[in-house]
């Protein structure tokens, strides 16, 4: 009994019935396959519609820990000379470096601000980077704090006293050479008011914009 109402379901669900001809049961047939192909393409359009979803992202970006690592181990190649210095200058944008004066002597000489370009910085790459090998050696035990947001930076300091300096490397991505140092700026931040701190970021931040806007003369 239960086998011949299995059948009967099963042929009601496809609408077969007996005293149907063969072209009436033809005809209910083509329906349903009509049906199931409706349904194919339907599950087809949907695959490809999250695929497109997905493939549409945007890609994400280096994790900031990772590109600070990278920005930390960049700063200890050039301080070892393991990497020329002028490799990672952009010849076509230069270096700004400059010093906020910070000395408790009076009549201290007050650093010019300077804007490094063709041979100037040539004259000038030792000397840098005799300053930043020294302060690879001696930052790991006072300040050596590197970050990539919002940009690619590494603050170095002994912090002996009041007067150190905080040295501030800003880099720039570069499609060809990588990392590339833009500016390097000591800035008196050890025993300052936070007001103070403001002031002198702002007038770093004014030397960069300015480089940025001259550029290199081309030789």
């Amino acid at each position: 009994m239960s086998e011949v109402v299995e059948q009967h379901d099963w042929t009601r669900l496809v609408g077969y019935a007996p005293k149907r001809t063969g072209w009436e049961q033809a005809v209910v047939l083509a329906r349903w396959c009509h049906v199931y192909r409706l349904i194919g393409v339907g599950a087809a359009l949907l695959v490809v519609l999250a695929a497109s979803a997905v493939a549409a992202q945007p890609a994400q970006g280096p994790r900031p820990s990772s590109s600070a690592k990278v920005t930390r181990a960049l700063i200890r190649e050039l301080a070892a000379d393991h990497r020329p210095l002028a490799e990672a200058i952009d010849p076509a944008r230069g270096l700004v470096r400059a010093s906020w004066p910070n000395s408790g002597a009076e009549g201290a000489a007050i650093p010019r601000p300077r804007h490094l370009c063709g041979a100037a910085l040539e004259r000038a790459l030792p000397g840098l980077r005799r300053e930043q090998a020294r302060l690879a050696r001696t930052a790991p035990g006072g300040l050596f704090d590197c970050k990539n947001h919002p940009r690619a930076e590494c603050v170095l300091s002994e912090l002996v006293d009041e007067y150190s300096n905080h040295h501030h490397l800003v880099f720039r991505a570069d499609a060809a050479r990588g990392l590339v140092l833009e500016s390097w700026i000591d800035l008196d931040e050890s025993a300052t008011s936070a007001e103070s701190r403001i002031k002198q970021r702002r007038w770093a931040a004014a030397l960069v914009r300015r480089a940025r806007r001259a550029g290199c003369p081309r030789s």
